[in-house]
């Protein structure tokens, strides 16, 4: 008998699995190994965990206790990017305002563009919540300088695409 589940049957598991098959439905990897295209495995990551208490509260054995954790970091979510979120509306949105990159070393357009996109994707502010604490300074970001001349550059370029085509248009007729 193919060990696979069949419906209504329960399975016990008595110790972790090795790793979790999560089936993804509209996915654009490549198969991992053998396994059936959309399937992705999941392995367990294991961690410590120190707790650090107050010197009056210290057992004899030392100032903090350290315990050890193996789980499958696994939390099932949706998630898209400011880019994909544009023209679209929700009741519920958390978005994460953390700079992507810790350096700093991305452009400030790129972060005064994406705070805005994340913010306005919202009904209304009741539905908004944050993943996590981000800087405050974030929300002084201005415009890139080189964006006028940027849009001048287009605007010429698209003056003389259209320019091109209409003349290619015309010597067809």
């Amino acid at each position: 008998m193919p060990n696979t589940p069949l419906a209504g049957t329960i399975w016990i598991i008595d110790s972790p699995p090795k790793c979790l098959l999560v089936k993804v439905a509209k996915h654009k990897f490549v198969p991992v190994g053998s396994l059936a295209p959309g399937l992705m495995p999941l392995f367990s990551t294991s961690f410590s965990i120190d707790v650090h208490v107050p010197e009056a509260l210290a057992s004899a054995t030392g100032k903090g206790i350290s315990t050890r954790r193996r789980q499958i970091p696994c939390c099932a979510a949706f998630a898209i990017t400011d880019y994909r979120s544009q023209d679209r509306t929700f009741s519920n949105v958390i978005p994460d305002l953390e700079p992507p990159n810790p350096r700093g070393t991305r452009g400030g357009h790129h972060t005064y563009t994406a705070v805005y996109v994340a913010l306005s994707r919202c009904r209304s502010s009741l539905g908004l919540s944050f993943l996590r604490a981000f800087p405050h300074a974030i929300f002084l970001a201005k415009p890139d300088n080189a964006l006028p001349a940027e849009q001048t550059r287009l605007e010429a370029s698209e003056m003389e695409t259209s320019a091109v085509n209409y003349e290619a248009l015309l010597a067809a007729y």
